[in-house]
């Protein structure tokens, strides 16, 4: 009897223990997640065999492939199409036709690809536009922020010329708001232009086509009506690099002096040139595949948090002598292994009020087009999905000591954002100040732009070397590494650093998972009413 009643109470005693021990894992399954948990698959997906990962190809394919393997791995339920983890994504590719381009000014011809390109049209066979030239300033019309390049100015019946950039009077995120050409094509058409000229500063015309618009040919998601959308730019638009400026504008206006000007405000006037600019397109359709799987929530399980980061990456490059291949090791199998890895620790503890999908979006690099088609196709209700946590180049080069939450201002996410942090042992900061608009830059932004509460997870300025700011390091990795086949996994990674950062996300996402509210956005979300 003794010996059944000890029996018995070390059964009740191991059975609190593993109770207690699962509780405890409950509360903070990330302290599992390792190095082991995120190099392997950085490794994979940024090989060279996979060829850059560029949308609608084999080695993306094959990403995706892998991602869905995973997910499979972890027991996670499929949440695409047919049962499956794949959301197919109608896709359009559309280029200029070789040898049908055009633009002369006064009757003067430009040479194409040295004075001027053209960005192709997803909803357009080609375009012939004729007219007087008409600067007006950046091209943005939001009078709603007290910013109008159009006010006094007549465009209708003329080709617009703009300057890349946005106004330096406007606040950094709504700077980027309208930095979108999709904003001011749609802005010149509302006052009756004829076309579109957008003057961009890079210093040589190679430079402007591998690394200022490479997407020259475009690629659009299309609707059941065969409308092509991209959030950045659907329409037709010529872009004169440094070379071909003097061509454009008149013999009383220089670059620089503009330039000046535009420093006080908006600045427009007639150009008293007359421009004639063609081209054709042609288009293909294709498909590609976001990668989606489910972990069901215990309370709330038609309530959903999303993990998103993009898949894809830009493929290769002949601009790049030796290695062609833009790995994107940072930018974004980082972001796709931070979320595979928070996965694995929400299956390991209690699982969250919320449900969750974690999402391997497609086509990001071609203007968020794998997110913004899963916003307005998605696979769950769309007011049913409460956030998005967006995971996109974690730069892993030292020790994180804060984390910046782009997009976190505008909505409650900001509380959960602080004491995701607080948990973390780690600071909550301010976005750095560099001049890339991040309120727009990744996947994120397609929520936003849907309506859902979105963060963008990045490091904080604190992260440094001791020698340089977490500012001055993007602003490096800005100019050398990003998007050249420098974003290798032989850079010097931090892995612990990718540690703490995946670690911070679970620990964001568990708790927007599990608050008694679902988020909400506040006045600050100016683009719940832009223009």
């Amino acid at each position: 009897m003794r010996c059944k009643i000890s029996c018995m109470r070390l059964i009740s005693f191991s059975f609190c223990l593993a109770f207690a021990v699962a509780a405890l894992g409950a509360e903070d399954p990330s302290t599992a997640i390792q190095p082991s948990w995120i190099a392997p698959h950085v490794r994979f997906l940024s090989d060279s065999t996979l060829e850059g990962r560029d949308t609608g190809t084999p080695g993306y394919q094959i990403a995706a492939n892998y991602v869905a393997a995973q997910f499979e791995l972890l027991g996670l339920t499929p949440a695409g199409d047919n049962g499956t983890y794949f959301q197919r994504v109608p896709l359009r590719k559309s280029r200029v036709v070789p040898g049908s381009v055009s633009l002369t000014v006064d009757g003067k011809a430009l040479q194409f690809e040295r004075d001027f390109f053209v960005h192709a049209s997803g909803n357009e066979n080609g375009i012939d536009a004729n007219g007087p030239l008409v600067f007006v300033g950046y091209g943005v019309s939001a009078p709603k922020q007290g910013y109008d390049d159009y006010k006094g100015i007549d465009a209708h019946g003329k080709i617009v010329v703009f300057l890349a950039g946005t106004p330096a009077s406007l606040p950094i995120d709504i700077r980027g708001w309208y930095s979108r050409p999709v904003l001011r094509i749609a802005a010149a058409r509302e006052h009756g232009a004829a076309g579109a000229i957008m003057l961009v500063p890079p210093s040589d015309a190679a430079t402007l086509q591998e690394h200022f618009i490479r997407q020259l040919d475009a690629t659009s998601w299309v609707d059941e009506n065969g409308h092509a959308h991209n959030s950045y730019i659907e329409d037709s638009l010529a872009l004169i690099p440094k070379e071909g400026v003097a061509s454009i504008l008149d013999e009383q206006h220089t670059l620089s002096e503009i330039q000046e000007h535009l420093k006080s405000g908006p600045f427009s006037f007639d150009l008293h040139r007359t421009a004639t600019l063609r081209a054709q397109f042609e288009h293909a359709d294709e498909t590609s595949a976001n990668v989606i799987a489910l972990l069901r929530g215990r309370d709330l399980p038609n309530e959903y948090v999303v993990y998103t980061a993009h898949l894809d990456h830009d493929g290769t490059s002949a601009f790049f002598k030796g290695d062609p291949v833009l790995h994107g090791a940072l930018d974004n199998a980082g972001g796709v292994a931070t979320i595979l890895a928070d996965a694995r620790a929400f299956t390991r503890g209690e699982r969250p009020r919320r449900s969750i999908l974690f999402i391997a979006v497609t086509a990001e690099e071609k203007g968020v087009v794998g997110s913004d088609y899963f916003v307005h196709h998605p696979t769950v209700p769309h007011d049913a999905i409460v956030a998005d946590i967006n995971c996109d180049n974690f730069l892993w080069y030292f020790p994180v000591r804060d984390v910046s939450g782009v997009g976190r201002e505008y909505s409650t996410l900001n509380r959960d954002f602080v004491s995701a942090a607080k948990d973390a042992g780690i600071e909550a900061s301010e976005p750095i100040k560099i001049q890339q608009p991040l309120l727009v830059l990744s996947d994120h932004f397609s929520f936003l732009n849907g309506g859902i509460p979105a963060i963008s997870i990045f490091n904080g300025n604190a992260s440094g070397d001791g020698k340089r700011s977490g500012a001055e390091i993007w602003t490096d990795y800005f100019r050398n590494v990003h998007h050249t086949p420098n974003d290798s996994i032989d850079q010097a990674i931090d892995w612990n650093a990718a540690v703490t950062e995946t670690r911070f996300a679970f620990r964001l996402g568990a708790r927007i998972a599990n608050d008694a509210e679902r988020p909400r956005f506040n006045g600050r979300a100016f683009f719940a009413h832009a223009p």
